[in-house]
């Protein structure tokens, strides 16, 4: 019969999660700090003290924002609908419908 067990890692410093070599990292615990997540040993999410640092494109299922050269593209089947760049310019591609006033 199946009895539901708690497992705790304990560590003063930092708790790796690595590959049966130890050559590629799956995951790292910081004591009092971070949480970083990585994908064939390249970090992709790290928790910060405000939220989250994403390397790479977050996916939402037919979404998709991936940020390159200080802009935020967003997608939709593969191809880019909006951008928004450092400046605050926003380029779209299609209709823009709006409930207020846009200027």
């Amino acid at each position: 019969m199946y009895k539901r067990q708690d497992l705790f890692i304990q560590s003063d410093t930092i708790i790796r999660i690595t590959n049966s070599a130890a050559s590629e990292t799956a995951a790292k615990f910081f004591v009092d700090g971070a949480v970083e997540l990585y994908h064939d040993n390249s970090r992709k999410i790290k928790t910060t003290a405000t939220g989250i640092e994403v390397t790479g494109s977050v996916d939402f299922g037919n979404w998709t924002v991936t940020e390159s050269g200080g802009s935020l593209y967003f997608a939709t089947g593969g191809v880019n609908k909006m951008k928004l760049d450092a400046s605050g310019n926003l380029d779209v591609v299609g209709s823009v419908n709006s409930n207020a006033t846009i200027s």
